[in-house]
């Protein structure tokens, strides 16, 4: 009878050497796999902030008053006045019963509009916005026609299913289209690159959005921001953080009545980079 045999020392060190060779492969496998992963997912969060930041501004910018687009701090602060509605008003005696025109000869407080109704719109009404200022003051003719100094621009009183109240106002000049804007009553809105760079491989910076921060009558600024608003009451919106790099850059004439607004926004996160540029046309027919 053959005697049983077991395994040697030799034997059980070689086989515990090569089990632990492939442990260590396979986990190294298994990492590979994994920080790909999380990369891939860490790339597609960075992109979907920035993504959606960019797509939040172009909507709101084709709702831009025209010719209020403005950008100031070397690139890093653009400010528009936003629009809610609009219509024309009417310009010539119409029939029952729309009849008010709008008098441009005299302060006038009142005008009947064509168009889908705007009962209930609140704000400010805007004629013909070209962004020329005043040569003396609104007082003294000619009149300037820009939103921010405001001789074009007065508080809404009441707005019906024809026609739209306001304070008294002679506005400067008629709009060729016999057009009028509403502005809401929060002003004009500010979008704000601030404190970018690059902090152990992650962006530093923040896109903000303020609003609320030149509210009611008068002059709302006679040139674009170069620093974030700081009045009491203003309201601040985070758009996108981990910003290392931003521009604003706008040409206001790229075609006849369209401006032209151009945004780099750069997002670094974990080491990860994503680096999005878009344009967005402005309509600036007043």
């Amino acid at each position: 009878m053959a005697s049983a045999r077991g395994f040697t020392l030799l034997e059980l060190v070689v086989v515990m050497v090569v089990i632990a060779v492939l442990a260590v492969a396979s986990t190294r496998f298994i990492q590979l796999s994994t920080d790909s992963y999380l990369a891939v997912n860490r790339r597609a969060q960075v992109l979907d902030v920035a993504d959606g930041a960019v797509r939040r501004l172009a909507r709101d910018l084709r709702l831009a008053l025209p010719n209020s687009v403005r950008v100031g701090g070397a690139g890093k602060f653009l400010e528009y006045a936003p629009t809610s509605n609009g219509g024309r008003y009417l310009a010539e005696s119409g029939v029952a019963p729309l009849t008010d025109i709008l008098n441009f000869t005299a302060a006038d407080s009142s005008f009947d509009y064509l168009g889908p109704s705007l009962a209930g719109a609140s704000g400010y009404v805007v004629v013909f916005n070209t962004g020329q200022t005043s040569v003396s003051g609104c007082a003294v003719a000619p009149g300037g026609a820009d939103v921010y100094e405001g001789c074009n621009r007065s508080a809404i009183t009441a707005v019906t299913a024809s026609k739209v109240s306001f304070s008294a106002l002679q506005f400067p000049f008629d709009s060729p289209g016999h057009r009028f804007h509403i502005v809401p009553a929060a002003g004009p809105v500010t979008i704000a690159c601030e404190n970018v760079n690059t902090v152990n491989g992650n962006g530093s910076g923040t896109l903000r959005l303020y609003s609320n921060y030149a509210t009611g009558a008068g002059n709302w600024g006679g040139a674009a921001p170069s620093a974030a608003p700081t009045a009491a009451g203003r309201t601040v919106n985070l758009l996108a953080d981990n910003v290392s790099g931003c521009s604003i850059a706008y040409v206001s004439g790229v075609t006849a009545g369209n401006g032209l607004v151009t945004l780099r926004l750069e997002i670094k996160r974990g080491g990860e980079t994503i680096t999005l540029h878009h344009q967005v046309h402005v309509d600036n027919v007043p």
